[in-house]
């Protein structure tokens, strides 16, 4: 790529301006920010790394299941084509976003960062591998939830989308059940952060050329290319407790236009699976208006609904109560394709692909002494 290439790739990374980029853990021994573009050597180390099967491909690259040579530890690996995302400011943008959200998490509901690189082609991303799949995997089986297993999901989204919003400065923008993993205790992490926006950045639907999102998600004020901010992803949060306990989404018409016009309409039915506490609580967060949404004010009127009186907040983020979602995840037979363990190759790309993404590899030189293995802060 041209000069004026890299020097947009920089411009992005000064355009995310709430310290992601600059602002490291504490736990943290080694300092990204000190980094220049020219110590950003392009890496091999993909190639300490045996695939073991494909989780999920999308438009800009796929994911794979893989297994450290050295440790036999396994992760899921993130993998970008560079030549998909420079092609587009927005996507490129959102990209550099993932990463250092990724980066600058630590809590037990969100999905963990564990190591980023780059070749002369592409991105990687190395992060938790989640055993027990999706809730989507799940309600494909069991199609519905019973309100006190939608109940103890719905908490660990809360409590991240809480860190997301107050400790990160991130909008999440993508809830939905093929997002929300779940770990070997059978509680659950938040992941795929590519459609974040940060918090207090200019967002107006408008420019965009459709509404980013699953459409049977989306907020109205999307729908209707407002400007919108982290009142969204209450917005979400609604949608998917009632998927979980009906086994559909509130609105789910044939055809976009005809749910872009159920969206707007705001007419949710509720069937006998539902509580009146659940009810209360779906209609609170499922306001047309973002600023009367329960949330808008605080998560504190949130937990303080009648739909949780019995849950224990702290308890849940400590991991001390027995799972419900183990029943499913232990009954699920997952049919895996025979796993063949294989080397992880750099594609071949013309040249004129090549692009440093600046700040977002670790050091080559350094990177075996800095593979971050974090524990939760307890104090939050």
């Amino acid at each position: 790529q041209t000069t004026s290439d890299k020097l947009n790739v920089q411009n992005i990374y000064s355009d995310l301006n709430l310290n992601l980029t600059t602002k490291n853990r504490e736990s943290d021994n080694f300092s990204f920010q000190n980094l220049t573009s020219q110590q950003q050597q392009y890496s091999n180390q993909h190639k300490q790394y045996q695939k073991l099967c494909e989780i999920g491909e999308g438009s800009y690259g796929k994911v794979l299941q893989v297994k450290h040579k050295e440790t036999n530890q396994q992760y899921a690996m993130k993998i970008i084509r560079k030549d998909r995302v420079t092609t587009n400011q927005r996507i490129m943008k959102s990209t550099l976003l993932e990463k250092n959200i990724l980066l600058k998490s630590n809590h037990p509901f969100i999905i963990k960062l564990y190591q980023s690189f780059q070749s002369q082609f592409k991105l990687y991303l190395v992060i938790e591998y989640m055993p027990n799949g999706d809730i989507y995997s799940i309600l494909q089986r069991v199609r519905v939830f019973n309100e006190s297993t939608a109940k103890f999901i719905i908490v660990q989204v809360i409590l991240g989308i809480e860190y997301l919003h107050e400790k990160i400065g991130v909008m999440y923008r993508d809830l939905k059940p093929e997002n929300v993993l779940i770990d070997e205790l059978g509680y659950i992490k938040l992941a795929d952060f590519g459609l974040a926006k940060e918090i207090g950045e200019e967002n107006i639907s408008s420019k965009e050329t459709a509404p980013l999102g699953t459409p049977q998600y989306l907020a109205p004020e999307i729908v209707l290319r407002k400007p919108h901010k982290q009142n969204v992803d209450f917005w979400t949060i609604g949608i998917f407790l009632y998927e979980m306990i009906a086994g559909r989404p509130p609105f789910c018409a044939k055809g976009q236009q005809n749910l872009y016009k159920q969206i707007i309409q705001n007419n949710v039915q509720f069937t006998s699976n539902f509580s009146f506490e659940a009810q209360d609580f779906i209609k609170n967060l499922l306001q047309s208006n973002p600023e009367m949404r329960i949330g808008a004010q605080g998560f504190d009127s949130i937990k303080k609904h009648a739909f949780f009186f019995n849950i224990n907040w702290k308890q849940i983020i400590n991991k001390e109560s027995k799972s419900p979602l183990l029943q499913y995840t232990n009954q699920l037979k997952i049919i895996k394709k025979q796993q063949r363990e294989q080397s992880i190759y750099e594609s071949p790309k013309s040249t004129n692909d090549i692009i440093n993404f600046p700040l977002f590899s670790y050091d080559p030189k350094q990177s075996n002494q800095i593979q971050e293995q974090l524990q939760f802060d307890k104090n939050y």
